[in-house]
């Protein structure tokens, strides 16, 4: 007797489970599934998922993954989401009767900010100091604020040990102080954005005897992350000037 119909369903349909969602951030995750039964035929399927904010998975975006395959698990990286929502997510997979689709599973994602230094934190950081003879510049992480200094020619700056979640991110805020008499030539700068390789660095101070502030502490600093990156701050040439960070968040 034939029971090639009870693959799958009694209907042929392929059998398909929506797994644990991973790599939750505030606008990407990844959606993961699996095929337990490719249904009548034996044959390969596609797949994908329904994600979007409806609780109704058909009221949801349709996102087919490219190719097909047999039995196994697959995934999908969800992005351009806006942090501090609920998604759900709804694996599907469409056979030789056609489709099915597994349960739906749902899942917040973070809030849309990622705050890189707070004051008293002591771990996440690198100094890299300027080896510059006499003008050698250094850097204190923790205690009450992140402080750089950097005597005139001299310099030095601090870069975050891991990459963060700043993708899509819109603007950085640093809230920072600077010693009286700020030296010739400070430059004091933050990144606002990176390729993966060459990160950009924005002067907050700049310029010769008398330096020019192009933003103030807690100003919004505007920041363009194609993906997840390392954060970098610098001092040089402030005639043994320091700055002082309290914090800096990316939104």
């Amino acid at each position: 007797m034939n029971q090639g119909i009870l693959f799958g369903s009694i209907f042929g349909l392929p059998s398909v489970t929506t797994s644990t969602t991973t790599l939750v951030e505030a606008e990407t995750f990844t959606a993961n599934g699996e095929i337990t039964d490719t249904g009548a035929g034996g044959v390969t399927v596609s797949r994908g998922f329904y994600i979007g904010t409806d609780s109704t998975y058909s009221n949801n975006t349709k996102h087919t993954i490219a190719g097909t395959q047999s039995i196994g698990t697959f995934s999908y990286n969800a992005t351009g989401l806006t942090g501090a929502t609920t998604y759900y997510i709804t694996s599907f997979a469409i056979g030789y009767k056609g489709e099915s689709v597994g349960t739906t599973v749902s899942v917040a994602t973070a809030t849309g900010t990622v705050l890189a230094y707070t004051a008293g934190q002591t771990t996440g950081w690198t100094y890299d100091q300027c080896f510059c003879g006499s003008a050698n510049g250094s850097g204190t992480l923790g205690a009450s604020y992140m402080e750089i200094y950097a005597p005139w020619w001299g310099g030095g700056g601090f870069t975050t040990n891991t990459t963060l979640a700043l993708t899509g991110k819109t603007y950085v805020e640093v809230d920072y102080t600077t010693t009286a008499g700020v030296g010739s030539y400070m430059s004091f700068s933050v990144t606002t954005g990176h390729n993966g390789s060459n990160p950009t660095g924005t002067s907050i101070i700049t310029g010769g005897s008398s330096p020019s502030v192009a933003y103030t502490s807690g100003a919004q600093i505007p920041v363009n992350f194609p993906q997840d990156s390392t954060v970098a701050t610098s001092l040089g040439n402030a005639s043994s000037s320091r700055v002082r960070i309290t914090r800096i968040e990316y939104f």
